[in-house]
């Protein structure tokens, strides 16, 4: 996966991978990893144990007073701390957003034990006391499966799932 943001990708600055494949472990290269917008070419199998970053400087001090201006607005709108928050890990559609299927299947509140979607960022799983994983998994998956019976759309998982 390739994951990025207003900034840019991961991909970008990545230098130098180690990764555990088929029982050995190996070094690549950044000019074979073909990284793509979430996406790799990495076998399925393939679990990264170590990136080397390229580290720059990505934005002018303004630009920076800025964002952090816009973050600290943005939490106070939310006005709950996320500190026990959970992101989906669902990649979006391709033209549409994960959160916004969420909520449109009407699971915004919904909860499994300690792990509820949460009413604010459909996106998100809080953790609303003793969150256990196999509360997130089966709240994960229940709005994976009522989105797809719903809007036909299967939101792939971002992260590979291992023994689950």
């Amino acid at each position: 996966m390739n994951a990025g943001g207003r900034l840019g990708e991961i991909g970008a600055v990545v230098q130098l991978c180690s990764a555990f494949l088929s029982k050995a472990s190996t070094s690549i290269v950044r000019a074979t990893l073909a990284l793509a917008t979430r996406n790799s070419k990495f076998p399925k199998e393939t679990v990264l144990t170590f990136a080397k970053l390229r580290c720059e400087k990505l934005i002018e001090p303004w630009q920076r007073a800025q964002s952090k201006s816009k973050r600290a607005r943005k939490y106070a709108e939310n006005r709950r701390s996320r500190s026990n928050d959970r992101r989906l890990h669902v990649q979006n559609p391709q033209g549409d957003f994960a959160g916004r299927l969420i909520e449109a299947a009407g699971l915004k509140g919904t909860r499994i034990g300690d792990a509820q979607i949460s009413d604010v960022h459909a996106n998100f799983i809080i953790n609303l006391a003793k969150l256990q994983p196999r509360m997130f998994f089966s709240l994960s998956k229940l709005a994976r499966e009522t989105v797809l019976t719903q809007s036909g759309v299967l939101l792939e998982y971002e992260v590979r799932l291992i023994n689950l």
